[in-house]
Formats: structure tokens, C-alpha cells, sequence
């Protein structure tokens, strides 16, 4: 009886001291989710290890029949926006149309922050990246809309993170070092990664790719030309890691 007690106050403590935090990418053991307006999920095998994500395991989530169908998930301690402002998401969505991010209180739902990005391309992977700058430290719950609007389809998710324009996913963060100059950019950059060989991706805040390809160690000269004036996220990926770096152009 009392070895019976021990392994049960084990077991009680292990889930009291299980904590939740972004990012969630779902390569380990991914927090509970809880679905709404029928929808349902499950964690799979990427069905499209292409472009921007890789990544060996997602989110697959199939849209309920109502417009506003979709899940969430708490995390342990209330996320601070106080220096960490962007949140982004990765989506891989069947047609163009809306995502919706919201977060609330968890023990008081009229205590919540929502906003809306467009996804631009259907099937294929896009990030997606949301600013809460002056936000604060009011939440703990994040509900996902992966297909705001519409009443069916099979979206995708990977890769909630959080930090800062010069950092998203710090929990990612290569070791090789990632320099972007000139930044502001007005007709090229040279993205420079000491590592011999690396994958990048510039990406818009509104989820758009612009530019993608290979990168070989040190110095590589990239046309901005025909970027519009703005803000853009520069991933540089290998086997070590992930680096992320805001681009700013400006002609």
C-alpha cells in the first residue's frame, strides 16, 4: 500500500510541475488542446516537407461546420508581451483566406485580444506574424482560427512562437550567426551565415515569401529591388538551428 502511495503522489507532483510555454512546435510532446465548433485534430506526419517548414510532425486540425470554429490551448504562466512582442504561427491552409489569433484569460473570457492575418497562398506553408506591442500580461490561453470564415478544410500548424523582430523562437536559435547588411536595404542585402551550407526564407509580416533558396558560408548578395518598402523576416535554417533576423527595406 505504500509503495501504491508513493507512486501515486509521484505521478500527482510530475503533473504539477508539467508547464506549458511557447513554442509549441511539435517535434516533443505537445501541450492539450481543446476544440470547438466541431472541429477536431491530430498530431501527424507534414504532409508538405517543403519550403518553409520541414519540420518532421505538425498540427493537423479539420474545420468545423461553423465559421468560427477552432482550438486552443493554455499555458502554464500568463505570456509577456512586455519585451517579446511578435507572435508567429506557421500555416499551411487548403485555399487563401484568414487566420484568426485570440488570446484570453483563462478563468475570465471577456479578458481577451484577437486579431486577424491573411493568408495569401493556398497550399503550401506561410508564416504568419502578429504584433502586441502594449499588450501586456493578461493571457494565458491561445485559440487558434485556422480557417476563419469558412465551414470546412484541412489546415495545418506548426511552430507557435514568440520574441522579438530580431529574435522569433529563441528556444530555436542557431548557434551560427546570422548578419544582415545593409539593414535598411534599399536595392540589395548580403545575408551572411557562418555555416557552410544553410536554407533561407524572407518572409512579409503579412505571411507572404518573397525570396527563398540556398546559402553558402559567408557573404551572399540578395536583390531587394523589387521588394516593397517594409518589414521582413529573415529565416535562415540548418541542422544546428533556426536564426531569425528582421529585414528592413527602404528605397
Amino acid at each position: 500500500m505504500k509503495k501504491h502511495l508513493t507512486l501515486i503522489a509521484m505521478a500527482l507532483l510530475g503533473t504539477a510541475f508539467a508547464q506549458t510555454a511557447l513554442p509549441i512546435n511539435f517535434e516533443s510532446t505537445p501541450p492539450t488542446f481543446t476544440v470547438f465548433g466541431n472541429s477536431t485534430y491530430s498530431v501527424l506526419a507534414n504532409p508538405d516537407m517543403s519550403g518553409l517548414n520541414t519540420s518532421a510532425t505538425v498540427l493537423g486540425t479539420v474545420h468545423g461546420n461553423e465559421t468560427w470554429a477552432g482550438l486552443f490551448f493554455d499555458v502554464t504562466n500568463k505570456l509577456d508581451f512586455t519585451t517579446d512582442t511578435l507572435i508567429e504561427v506557421m500555416v499551411w491552409a487548403p485555399v487563401a483566406g484568414t487566420m484568426r489569433l485570440k488570446l484570453e484569460d483563462k478563468t475570465n473570457g471577456a479578458i481577451f485580444w484577437e486579431a486577424d492575418q491573411a493568408i495569401t497562398v493556398a497550399s503550401q506553408w506561410t508564416q504568419l506574424t502578429w504584433d502586441l506591442s502594449g499588450v501586456g500580461t493578461l493571457y494565458d490561453r491561445v485559440v487558434l482560427f485556422p480557417g476563419w470564415g469558412l465551414t470546412s478544410g484541412t489546415y495545418y500548424v506548426d511552430n507557435i512562437e514568440q520574441g522579438t523582430a530580431s529574435g522569433i523562437g529563441m528556444g530555436e536559435q542557431s548557434p551560427n550567426v546570422l548578419t544582415l547588411a545593409p539593414n535598411p536595404a534599399n536595392d540589395f542585402v548580403n545575408i551572411s551565415f557562418n555555416a557552410a551550407k544553410a536554407h533561407f526564407s524572407i518572409v512579409s509580416l503579412t505571411g507572404q515569401l518573397v525570396a527563398s533558396g540556398t546559402l553558402t558560408e559567408g557573404q551572399n548578395a540578395l536583390s531587394t529591388a523589387n521588394l516593397s518598402n517594409g518589414i521582413y523576416m529573415v529565416r535562415v535554417s540548418n541542422d544546428e538551428g533556426t536564426s531569425v533576423q528582421k529585414l528592413v527595406v527602404r528605397h
